[in-house]
C-alpha cells in the first residue's frame, strides 16, 4: 500500500509539475481540449452469449511542453493530462483519470529515410464512479523503431510494458507486454490514414455470471464486480491469456487548431485453455489546439 501511495503521489507530482511548468512557457506549450463518443461491443470481455455492450462520452484536456529545443533530429516532451469517460448504460464504469508522461525521440543518423527511436514512460491515475476494484494506477512504457519508406508513408514498430496496480482488490493487478506495429499513409497534407496491430501477453479481466467453475479453476484472482451486475450478480476473473487487436483510423486535419479522427478496431482473446472471445469498437473524436 505504500508503494501505491508513493505512486499516486508521483504521478499528481509529475502532473502538477507540467502545470506549473506550461504556466511559465506558454509560449512554448500545446494547450488541446478533445471529445469523443465511443462504443464497445464487449466491455466485460465475456463469453459471445454474455458480452456487455457499451456507449462512452469521453472528454480531456492535454498540455505539453517540450523539455528540449525541438530539433529535426531529437525532441522531448513533458505532459499531462486529465480525461473522464462517462458510460451510457454502465455507469459505475465511468471514470476520471490523471496522468503524466515523457515522449523522446532521436534520429541518431542523418537523412530523410534514416530510422529514430521513440521512448515514452506514461503513468495515470484511475478513479471509478461505482467500482473500486477497479481503482488504481498505471504505468507503461514504450518503446518503438520508426522509418520512412517514402514521402507519404511511416512505419514503427516495437513493445510496451503495462503495470497495473489495484488499490482494493488484486483482481486488476496487472504486469503485461505487447508487440506493436503501426503503418500511416499521409493522403494529403491534412489527412492521413493509420494501421496497427499489436499483441498482448499476460492476463484479462473477464466479467462473467457467477457461480462459474468454468472461470474459477483457472482464474488467478476473482472479485464481485457490481458495476456490471446485471440480470444476476457477476464475478470478474483475472485469467492468463493472450490478446490480438488490429485497427484502422483516419485523420482530417481542418486548419492548424482542429482535426478529427475516427477509428475502428477490432480485438480477439485467447486463454490458455484454448477458449476465444471477441470484441468490437469504434470512436469519433474531435480535437482542438488552444494556441
Amino acid at each position: 500500500m505504500a508503494c501505491r501511495k508513493w505512486w499516486s503521489t508521483g504521478v499528481l507530482g509529475c502532473v502538477l509539475a507540467a502545470s506549473t511548468a506550461v504556466r511559465a512557457e506558454a509560449l512554448d506549450t500545446q494547450f488541446i481540449i478533445d471529445s469523443a463518443a465511443i462504443y464497445n461491443s464487449n466491455i466485460s470481455w465475456g463469453p459471445n452469449d454474455e458480452a456487455l455492450s457499451d456507449f462512452v462520452q469521453s472528454t480531456g484536456v492535454f498540455v505539453a511542453l517540450p523539455l528540449i529545443p525541438i530539433q529535426s533530429w531529437s525532441a522531448a516532451l513533458l505532459s499531462s493530462y486529465v480525461r473522464y469517460n462517462q458510460h451510457d448504460r454502465f455507469t459505475g464504469l465511468s471514470q476520471g483519470t490523471a496522468g503524466a508522461s515523457i515522449d523522446y525521440h532521436i534520429q541518431p543518423f542523418a537523412g530523410y529515410n534514416a530510422p529514430w527511436l521513440e521512448l515514452r514512460s506514461d503513468g495515470s491515475i484511475l478513479r471509478y464512479v461505482n467500482s473500486k476494484i477497479r481503482d488504481g494506477e498505471t504505468l507503461n512504457l514504450t518503446a518503438l523503431l520508426g522509418w520512412r519508406f517514402t514521402d507519404r508513408i511511416r512505419i514503427r514498430a516495437g513493445g510496451e510494458a503495462e503495470l497495473r496496480w489495484s488499490d482494493s482488490s488484486s483482481v486488476f493487478d496487472q504486469r503485461n507486454s505487447m508487440l506493436l506495429g503501426m503503418m500511416t499513409y499521409r493522403v494529403s497534407d491534412k489527412m492521413h490514414i493509420d494501421v496497427n496491430a499489436k499483441r498482448t501477453f499476460g492476463a484479462v479481466v473477464i466479467t462473467a455470471r457467477s457461480p462459474s467453475s468454468e472461470y474459477s479453476d483457472i482464474a488467478t484472482a476473482s472479485a464481485g464486480d457490481s458495476a456490471l451486475s446485471v440480470g444476476g450478480s457477476r464475478m470478474a476473473f483475472r485469467i492468463k491469456a493472450y490478446t490480438d487487436q488490429i485497427g484502422f483510423g483516419i485523420t482530417q486535419e481542418f486548419d492548424e487548431s482542429q482535426r478529427i479522427e475516427f477509428g475502428v478496431s477490432y480485438e480477439r482473446m485467447q486463454t490458455l485453455t484454448g477458449d476465444g472471445y471477441y470484441r468490437a469498437g469504434c470512436q469519433l473524436r474531435y480535437a482542438f489546439q488552444l494556441n
